[in-house]
């Protein structure tokens, strides 16, 4: 009996062991976006850092908080393309964007950080440098970022919805790029102060996720009618988050 038990222990150490220590995201990234939208969304997040790295005063006026929250939502969406199914998604650097990026959001002087948008743009080219897939969701950026990055997409999308266009892919970008964000809010649950009501904020960011998927669908389909009614859901899930975790 003593063998048993004993190879029955070493068999569940050994599945600790390959399990992963860190948070993880709860559904597969081809359920959330589509990968070019995510591509979409991480070129233009480097457009807009290279814009704020044009010179040493863009830079100043952007290091303290611009900078940061861009190059952490771009950490962000190079690691949803990096678990996508597509693999062929950034031609298979995507790690290293994200790698470059998350060194870009901590870099404390301009030549650190141009050094760091090089990497990230070469990354972007296809340029792999050995990154591995595998990252904390909860390590991506801070919530302050994602919370400030929502609010400017949440603005942006209701704008588009109340305009009769007929081009809708930013905003279905911008939806996707949501959806992906709520992904962060899941893993990262330090705000949590009572450890019993983390299911229920991790129920907030996974309907939201579920609801800007939605959303970002009927933005594709052209149909405005269910993207209103799908944004509305998000924003709910928004409120009750908010409301139930009052700072």
């Amino acid at each position: 009996m003593k063998p048993v038990l004993m190879s029955l222990a070493v068999a569940a150490l050994a599945a600790a062991l390959v399990l992963p220590t860190y948070a993880a995201s709860p559904v597969a990234l081809e359920k959330v976006a589509p990968s070019a939208e995510l591509v979409a969304a991480g070129d233009a997040k480097i457009a807009t850092l290279e814009a704020a790295l044009k010179d040493g005063d863009s830079y100043g006026a952007a290091k303290a908080k611009a900078i940061p929250k861009d190059a952490g939502i771009l950490a962000v969406v190079a690691q949803a393309l990096a678990e996508h199914s597509d693999k062929a998604a950034w031609k298979g650097a995507a790690a290293d964007v994200r790698a470059a990026a998350l060194k870009l959001a901590e870099a404390k002087s301009y030549d650190d950080a141009k050094a760091a948008l090089a990497a990230v743009k070469e990354a972007q080219g296809g340029k792999a440098s050995g990154a591995k897939a595998e990252h904390d969701w909860a390590k991506l950026t801070s919530l302050d970022n994602v919370m400030t990055e929502v609010a400017f997409l949440n603005t942006k999308i209701r704008t588009a919805l109340r305009k009769t266009s007929d081009d809708t892919a930013e905003a279905t970008r911008q939806a996707s790029t949501l959806a992906v964000l709520a992904l962060v809010a899941h893993a990262d649950t330090h705000e949590v102060k009572n450890k019993n009501d983390i299911s229920k904020w991790q129920k907030f960011a996974a309907d939201m996720q579920t609801h800007m998927t939605e959303t970002a669908t009927a933005l594709r389909a052209k149909d405005a009618a269910a993207a209103k009614t799908a944004f509305a859901a998000a924003g709910k899930q928004c409120a009750g988050c908010h409301a139930d975790f009052k700072e």
